[in-house]
């Protein structure tokens, strides 16, 4: 009896020090480069600076219960400057449902579901718009902006994870006249040819899906839970686009 209640009041302590430092977080990268990324509405792509292959990511990643950091990183070779990027948020219902705050480098954050435009493409749930000239982001420079979900949410048991943006639409390549898969787009100014072209340009494929990210707890352990299983019931959306 006294190594079971010994037993009990350990697991009782090992339980409340899991609740207490609670579970790493994941996030959810997307990347431009140019060997993967598409010039869909123009031809015109950046060139990335020394900084690696990406001319631009993009890192969402969980910093606590429905909240979400996102980290826009350029690495472009001057004069080339980004000044809109969109993304794709799933349920659509989120859309509606998120606040922004500590902007960094962020002029402005709309939401409309399904119904911005990118390039030829009308579908996109989020922009976020940089600026434009000088105050466009260029170079090394990084921006980022933390999405929350309202409380309460005008659509019960909606949750906000990293996840949360695993998701496309589908437009139409100009170029080729070709369908194609858009989870994330950026609208680049003063690239190609004498640096006078500009293009919308969406990322290399499907994002890649990481975690745990080290020192970025949870509040609570259960929520780790929770977003697992978000995660595991995740079903990505397909969108047409409808042509400007």
């Amino acid at each position: 009896m006294f190594k079971t209640r010994q037993l009990l009041r350990f697991g009782i302590i090992v339980g409340t020090a899991l609740l207490s430092f609670g579970a790493s977080a994941n996030s959810l990268t997307f990347a431009w480069t140019g060997t993967t990324a598409v010039a869909y509405d123009g031809t015109a792509q950046p060139v990335a600076g020394s900084a690696g292959p990406a001319y631009l990511t993009a890192v969402f990643e969980d910093i606590g219960v429905n909240q979400v950091k996102l980290t826009i990183t350029a690495n472009m070779v001057s004069p080339a400057d980004v000044e809109k990027i969109s993304f794709n948020v799933t349920p659509d219902e989120l859309a509606n449902n998120l606040v922004d705050s500590n902007k960094v480098n962020v002029d402005s954050f709309s939401e409309d579901p399904n119904n911005i435009f990118m390039g030829s493409v009308h579908t996109f749930d989020l922009l976020f718009d940089t600026g434009s000239g000088s105050h466009a982001l260029s170079g090394q420079q990084v921006a980022s902006v933390v999405l929350s979900l309202k409380n309460p949410p005008t659509v019960p048991g909606l949750t906000l994870n990293a996840y949360s943006f695993d998701a496309f639409t589908t437009g139409t390549n100009t170029n080729t006249n070709q369908s194609i898969t858009l989870y994330a787009a950026a609208h680049f100014q003063n690239i190609g040819k004498n640096d006078n072209d500009s293009s919308w340009i969406s990322t290399g494929g499907e994002p890649a899906q990481g975690g745990p990210l080290p020192g970025t707890p949870l509040p609570h352990a259960a929520v780790a839970g929770s977003a697992l299983f978000g995660v595991l019931a995740l079903t990505r959306r397909r969108r047409t686009s409808n042509a400007k």
